[in-house]
């Protein structure tokens, strides 16, 4: 069986990122982040022009919780949903609005 070295591509094309969960940090690794323009599919995942995703292993996505905090490029954005590919990534769905139940 083939295995991807995941460091090696959120290397090239990730940037760093924090979560935190009730103002402190709870992990901090490498991911892709996608701001997306277009209607369309990613990592098996609908978007639309509203989703903004995060892509990252699913060792670093572990400790990742609904409503945690991450802020890219100077927004904050709150986890709204937690999808693992099978492959080794989580494609971490981002909301600009904390989730209400």
């Amino acid at each position: 069986m083939f295995a991807e070295n995941l460091s090696i591509f959120l290397a090239d094309f990730g940037e760093p990122i924090t979560v935190t969960r009730d103002d402190a940090p709870v992990a901090a690794f490498t991911a892709i982040f996608d701001n997306p323009d277009l209607q369309g599919q990613i990592g098996g995942i609908e978007c639309d022009a509203r989703d903004r995703l995060l892509a990252c292993t699913e060792a670093d996505a572990a400790a990742v919780e609904r409503d945690d905090t991450i802020t890219i490029r100077g927004e904050t954005y709150y986890v709204a949903e937690k999808h693992p590919d099978g492959t080794g990534m989580t494609t971490l769905v981002l909301s600009p609005n904390p989730e209400t139940d």
